[in-house]
């Protein structure tokens, strides 16, 4: 890079200046979440209304916008899993026109987005959103329901026709463009513009066939997500769809949200091509050896070579092979000197960026290899792991600790109540924020009890 500057006095000088200064992670969407439920005026309803309703037996569709993991940790008893970025293609008219369908995520960002997107695509159905989600409902002291996996049905050819109507309608109030495959190769060689491609279908769709420099990035986590996933501002935003609903639809919402170069890419209901390119792109001299895991299990006997884990803390901290030593990428060029002498053996959660740390310990002048394997294939061999933080190179300070991280449930109460209450206040602070053009004239009124 070369284009390179830093701010002069840092924080204090943007704070002096009357910039705002935001705490925790994820704000940008959080803050959108926050603008989208109070200017639409998206209903809401309390866990203690939602709870009666259930025990009523009136006729109730819960739906948990979160992600299928999340949703097998727990969710409302009886709900249904349908990831925030398939509401707009399968979630269709109820039978019954007397259904409520409650919308509920971990907290607040996905299901407002999740029901604003039925509300907005003219669903004729009572919508509300579980207000503060299933952080509200234990809060309360209702029980989850753990360990399901019930998903929301794929749409028949009916149903279909009638989602992609309604989404092409609401695509179109925010001139949401598509691009075919000519363009799109245009701008992948395009040296001037940053190029953000993601594929919006579920796992196994992607793992079937993708596009190539493509990233699996579900719909509803890209808003949620958007500081993380797509971290230059003003680039050119591609969203990767077969059945022209959901990239049309998460188009509707990036727009709304502010970003202006956000297109379609569609197949007209043909398979996504299966390419092999690779995400982001490896230097050339990271070509590195692999070790099988029973050939680690040897060497560590004999003491030959040590275990850099480069998984995030929080993994680490779970489980990790016994004396694997905890390492993360931003701070590899300070903390390598904590690493023991010797040839090392670099695990982690993604190939490519094993490979990125692999290449800095290279330039370093370490020997270095790559764990052919994960941590679940090491305990299927038989591999010993232990918990905890035990073997520290860097501090594991890499990750934000939200209410799920804290076994103890007092603890885990808490820090969900003061959750909310940050995320609730996001919606004041954002406003007037050049960051987020989208809330200019945001209103600073509270929602009426």
């Amino acid at each position: 890079y070369e284009n390179l500057f830093f701010l002069e006095g840092g924080n204090a000088a943007w704070s002096a200046a009357g910039g705002a200064l935001f705490n925790g992670t994820e704000v940008p969407g959080r803050a959108f979440g926050a603008f989208v439920e109070r200017t639409c005026e998206t209903p809401l309803v309390s866990a203690r209304w939602l709870a009666d309703r259930l025990d009523r037996r009136a006729p109730t569709l819960v739906l948990d916008c979160s992600s299928p993991l999340e949703h097998n940790r727990g969710c409302v008893p009886g709900a249904i899993n349908c990831p925030a970025g398939e509401f707009a293609l399968r979630v269709s008219e109820p039978a019954d026109p007397d259904t409520v369908i409650v919308v509920h995520c971990s907290a607040r960002t996905r299901s407002i987005i999740a029901a604003q997107t039925l509300i907005d695509a003219g669903i004729g159905a009572r919508i509300a959103v579980l207000e503060n989600g299933i952080m509200a409902w234990e809060l309360e002291g209702y029980a989850l329901e753990r360990g399901t996996d019930r998903q929301l049905d794929w749409p028949d050819d009916r149903k279909l026709r009638a989602a992609r109507m309604r989404t092409m309608t609401v695509a179109s109030r925010q001139n949401v463009a598509a691009i075919d495959e000519g363009l799109l190769d245009q701008w992948r060689n395009d040296e001037n513009r940053t190029l953000y491609l993601f594929d919006l279908r579920t796992e196994q769709e992607v793992s079937a066939s993708s596009v190539d420099g493509a990233r699996w990035m579900p719909g509803g986590e890209l808003i949620r997500n958007i500081d993380r996933c797509a971290v230059t501002r003003n680039a050119r935003i591609v969203l990767i769809d077969v059945e022209g609903i959901r990239a049309p639809a998460m188009g509707y919402w990036l727009k709304r949200m502010g970003l202006s170069e956000v297109y379609t890419f569609e197949t007209a209901g043909k398979p996504v091509p299966k390419t092999t390119g690779d995400f982001p792109e490896i230097p050339p001299e990271a070509s590195f050896p692999f070790i099988e895991i029973d050939r680690l299990g040897e060497d560590l006997e004999r003491d030959l070579v040590s275990v850099v884990d480069v998984r995030s803390s929080k993994a680490y901290g779970r489980e990790h092979i016994v004396g694997a030593i905890f390492l993360s990428r931003e701070n590899l060029y300070r903390d390598t000197a904590n690493l023991p002498e010797g040839p090392l053996v670099v695990m982690g959660a993604q190939t490519d960026f094993v490979e990125l740390v692999c290449t800095d310990l290279k330039r370093l002048g370490r020997k270095v290899m790559i764990l052919d394997g994960d941590l679940e294939s090491w305990k299927e061999e038989g591999g010993r792991t232990e918990r905890g933080f035990t073997w520290l190179a860097s501090p594991p300070h890499d990750l934000h600790t939200g209410p799920g991280d804290f076994a103890n449930p007092s603890v885990a109460l808490r820090e969900a109540r003061s959750h909310i209450n940050w995320e609730l206040g996001l919606a004041d602070q954002i406003a007037g924020d050049p960051a987020a053009p989208y809330a200019r004239g945001f209103p600073t009124r509270q929602r009426a009890e």
